[in-house]
């Protein structure tokens, strides 16, 4: 078996490896300034699905996410019939709050899918996949990464320490 057929699994598992953890759909747990890697498999479903991938914040920031076939990463002079495993056709993404309220929309890319949404408070949000799984496997992979952005009260405290800082210095130097 060539190198390049390996490549693709050689990266999912990178992937597995560096992210937080490894989920499918289903819960995620708290997403606050962390990152997880999603894998869904699909075997045989030529119908259509839907992954759900639930996730809480625990204040407001934005999310990203990243969504690959994994079909996709397979390099060009490589054995289409390897891959017969792998057609995941990736049709949507869209990233919901828990009124069901969309905050952001999925963008098809030459590589797979992307998106970016703010979170406008803490609670509970949803990031849904759908596609077709193909004949075979089925699968994709994907990233999913959520910033906080600091409250006006953690700005305020952090600026009226560094101004106090500067008042002690200001005052040392003066009697020196």
């Amino acid at each position: 078996m060539r190198l390049t057929k390996l490549l693709p699994l050689l990266m999912l598992l990178l992937a597995m490896t560096t992210a937080r953890a490894q989920v499918g759909p289903g819960f995620i747990g708290s997403l606050d300034n962390t990152s997880h890697v999603l894998v869904a498999l699909h075997p045989g479903d030529l119908t259509g699905f839907l992954d759900s991938f639930v996730f809480t914040v625990s204040g407001a920031g934005v999310a990203a996410a990243v969504i690959v076939p994994l079909s996709t990463l397979a390099p060009p002079d490589t054995d289409p019939s390897f891959f017969i495993l792998n057609q995941a056709s990736i049709t949507g993404m869209v990233l919901i709050d828990a009124t069901l309220t969309p905050l952001g929309i999925g963008v098809s890319t030459d590589l797979g899918m992307v998106l970016g949404a703010n979170l406008p408070a803490a609670g509970t949000y949803s990031l849904l996949v759908a596609g077709t799984g193909g004949p075979g496997l089925g699968i994709y992979v994907g990233q999913i990464t959520a910033q906080l952005v600091p409250e006006p009260q953690a700005v305020a405290l952090l600026l009226a320490g560094l101004l106090l800082l500067l008042a002690v210095l200001r005052r040392r130097r003066a009697r020196d």
